[in-house]
């Protein structure tokens, strides 16, 4: 969850500048979004301070089980851990 626009920008910004070099309006951006995430925030992030040219958002559940059928992805993050049933249109339930 977004909490602290700020801080999400200067890593995104290390990120995409340092890190990967890239320029953000000539790059689409794959947004492995989380559920209860502040859309408005990131929306803000991606396209006003950055400038990214697209966008495509999917539920980091469905997109980590893609093509694997029925499963149950665990997603073990910094401060928390999420566990969501996907069916077999990868689709979480």
């Amino acid at each position: 969850i977004l909490v602290d626009a700020g801080c999400q920008y200067a890593v995104w910004q290390r990120m995409f500048g340092v890190g990967l070099n890239i320029n953000p309006d000539e790059t689409n951006l794959l947004l492995a979004e989380q559920p209860l995430a502040l859309q408005a925030q990131f929306d803000e992030l991606i396209f006003e301070d950055f400038g990214f040219a697209s966008v495509c958002k999917w539920p980091a559940p469905a997109l980590a089980a893609t093509g694997l059928g029925p499963a149950m992805v665990v997603d073990f993050g910094h401060e928390f851990t999420r566990i969501c049933p996907v069916n077999y249109q990868s689709r979480s339930i």
